[in-house]
């Protein structure tokens, strides 16, 4: 139904220019049209078909095609159509209100908006009219509505607005939408709306982003509304300072607190993060009664190569990470070239306050949390050569890293055991193969020793490496 009610806006845009010329009477104008219209869907059914003959065959459903497949331009009206994933792309003010026709025809879609002409008005509430849009990006034009507080009752789980010209204020303020992701350039005119965001704007993850190459940044500390903000005299020490802009900015809940993360960047051709910081308040009064600001190191800054922007996208966690039965803030930090960068802070319930933690782990991928032992226990990567297992284990307020760096010589397997870096023991296991046995072996006043042998290599490594028990039994290589 849809697809037809596009195709059916295309002609009747195509039919206005067709029947506007070569006509001198109005019955004339009246065959002539009706004549062209015929023909014009002629052309496009055949258009169709013609292009499905080499993939499909001459028996050709055009519709089904049209709805899944069809990229049609014409004159200022872009449409691209697969499933629920609506594509359109408007020119002009023209091509717009023929897109307004056609939201009508929507089911629980996900419509991606490209607005070419930087002067075109975007009214979100013409859009969400119909509540038949579940997921709204737009891109470029003018964001504003007729009636912001109409927007409220219109509820969208995802939003994007990209490279838009302006925002107008008091409206983002007024969206409900369970994600929200900006991203600003050097083509926007309006006021930053920043600080409405941080604090009128209701949604579980917000992520603000510049994209410009000028030294704007998302804040101007010379807009006095801008002092709302309770972390406002962190940000003004900051961008005080010559050539520091805010360049990123993002915002989540979890439970009765919200974070949200700051990045400073140096101007220039090379840009290098600068500083960082979260503000933690509570969610109920906005930070009256808990605020408190979590800063990131400067050796953990200074890690993040310059000319390489974060992972902006879902960059904060929260679970229980010492086991002590409160969820800690995990800040994930991923660049490329530059995977192990997670921040940790533990909360701290004697003092009901975050705190940095520089012992934790840095990276949690491939590993596998074990309670009872209160360590983390990390895989190594296959493909990265010699086999490195790692322990990370809680104790006494710190995190204590053991490894084991498992060596091939030949038929034997040499497994080193370090404790934070330092040199602890070395094992050898050597495989017989006219028996089909591991023999556990060393070296002792320049003899070779066999101490016990075994067909399970699990079952000597459990003796003699019973620290990493759980691998050998879990073991993934």
């Amino acid at each position: 139904m849809f697809i037809q009610n596009v195709i059916r806006h295309i002609l009747q845009i195509s039919m206005i220019i067709i029947g506007m010329t070569g006509l001198s009477a109005c019955g004339q104008q009246v065959s002539d049209s009706e004549t062209n219209k015929m023909q014009y869907e002629t052309v496009i059914a055949g258009e169709i078909k013609n292009n499905m003959k080499e993939q499909a065959g001459d028996d050709v459903n055009v519709t089904e095609y049209a709805l899944r497949n069809y990229k049609r331009r014409h004159s200022s009206l872009e449409i691209e159509i697969d499933d629920s994933n609506v594509r359109i792309s408007v020119h002009d003010e023209m091509a717009y209100r023929e897109f307004l026709k056609m939201l009508d025809e929507l089911e629980n879609s996900d419509l991606r908006l490209n607005v070419l002409g930087a002067d075109i008005r975007v009214c979100l509430d013409d859009i969400l009219a119909g509540h038949n849009i579940e997921y709204l990006y737009i891109t470029g034009g003018i964001i504003t509505a007729r009636n912001p507080e109409a927007l409220g009752s219109m509820p969208l789980d995802s939003m994007g607005i990209y490279g838009g010209s302006k925002v107008e204020e008091g409206i983002l303020n007024h969206i409900s939408s369970r994600y929200m992701v900006i991203s600003l350039n050097d083509r926007y005119t309006g006021r930053f709306p920043t600080a409405d965001l941080l604090n009128n704007m209701e949604c579980d993850e917000l992520i603000v982003m510049w994209d410009g190459e000028g030294g704007t940044g998302l804040l101007d500390i010379s807009e006095p509304e801008n002092k709302i903000l309770k972390e406002w005299n962190q940000i003004c020490s900051i961008l005080s300072e010559k050539d520091r802009i805010l360049e990123n900015i993002y915002k989540e809940k979890n439970g009765e607190f919200s974070f949200t993360s700051y990045d400073f960047y140096e101007q220039g051709s090379d840009r290098k993060l600068y500083a960082e910081f979260i503000s933690v308040k509570d969610v109920e009064s906005g930070g009256t009664e808990y605020f408190d600001i979590l800063k990131v190191p400067e050796e953990r800054i200074a890690e993040i190569p310059g000319g390489i922007s974060l992972n902006d996208f879902h960059r904060m966690w929260f679970y229980d990470i010492n086991f002590d039965g409160h969820d800690d803030f995990v800040y994930e930090r991923r660049c490329d070239g530059c995977d192990e960068n997670n921040v940790i802070f533990l909360w701290i319930p004697d003092k009901e306050r975050f705190e940095y933690c520089g012992t934790a782990p840095r990276n949690f991928e491939n590993s596998v949390s074990v309670k009872e032992h209160k360590a983390y226990y990390v895989y190594p990567d296959a493909n990265a050569g010699p086999s490195i297992y790692s322990i990370y284990e809680y104790a006494d307020g710190c995190f204590i890293r053991h490894s084991l760096e498992i060596e091939h010589r030949g038929d034997s397997l040499v497994y080193v055991y370090h404790r934070e870096g330092e040199w602890v023991r070395e094992q050898e296991f050597s495989y017989q193969k006219e028996d089909r046995t591991w023999h556990a072996v060393h070296e002792e006043n320049g003899m070779t020793i066999e101490e016990s042998m075994s067909e399970d290599l699990a079952e000597l490594e459990c003796a003699y490496f019973p620290e990493f028990t759980y691998i050998w039994q879990n073991r993934i290589r």
